[in-house]
């Protein structure tokens, strides 16, 4: 679902996402667009009325959720500011915080911890009752996708066939030294009494004994 203000994006999203929407072609006010009717790209993207529904429910209370999701980011970010082993990302001055999606980001620094692998650490935090999320996805650059290209029309045609980028490994140094390192808590909303200073307390427990750690 998205919202817009600016007159011009409306009308590229309708006709990027609303294939055969009646009207649509009224709607246009930019001769270029209007040219492609209620056809627009010949993409329909748009989300069906009970998703839309449900979406216009819980915009609701939004920014109810986001302002208690944000005060437990800041406590559990805070919290983890000096422990050893994990590194919370930085907010520019001017920038303001938010990034729910997928959870809460935390990164995973071994040479602080005597170069124990990512794994054991995180099998530890999870020992110590830690709800910790991983992805080892590769960087984009290395997905499959960049790395052969893909046969998209078929018959060899298409945007992204092969030989159509040119990535390697070390193209891109920082990205793919944080492949493995990534690690994520929930964001959340109402957490149970006591939750997040027991999550802080086992950051702490592992970062002081991790010298035993298999």
């Amino acid at each position: 679902m998205t919202t817009t203000g600016n007159r011009a994006f409306y009308e590229r999203m309708l006709i990027y996402c609303h294939l055969h929407r009646a009207g649509m072609g009224d709607e246009l006010t930019n001769p270029l667009y209007r040219m492609l009717g209620n056809q627009g790209l010949g993409l329909k993207w748009r989300a069906h009325p009970l998703a839309l529904a449900i979406a216009r429910i819980s915009l609701a209370d939004l920014d109810d959720r986001n302002q208690r999701r944000m005060k437990h980011r800041r406590t559990l970010y805070e919290g983890l500011r000096d422990v050893p082993g994990v590194r919370v990302p930085r907010s520019y001055p001017k920038a303001e915080d938010g990034g729910f999606y997928g959870g809460l980001l935390l990164i995973y620094e071994p040479d602080q911890m005597g170069g124990l692998p990512a794994p054991s650490y995180y099998q530890a935090l999870r020992a110590e009752g830690v709800p910790l999320s991983v992805r080892r996805d590769p960087p984009e650059h290395l997905r499959p996708l960049f790395q052969r290209g893909f046969d998209l029309y078929g018959g060899g045609r298409g945007p992204i066939g092969p030989g159509s980028y040119d990535y390697r490994v070390g193209d891109f140094p920082i990205a793919e030294s944080l492949a493995g390192r990534m690690c994520y808590l929930p964001a959340y909303i109402d957490p149970p009494d006591g939750l997040l200073d027991q999550i802080l307390a086992a950051f702490r427990k592992v970062a002081k004994g991790y010298a035993s750690l298999p």
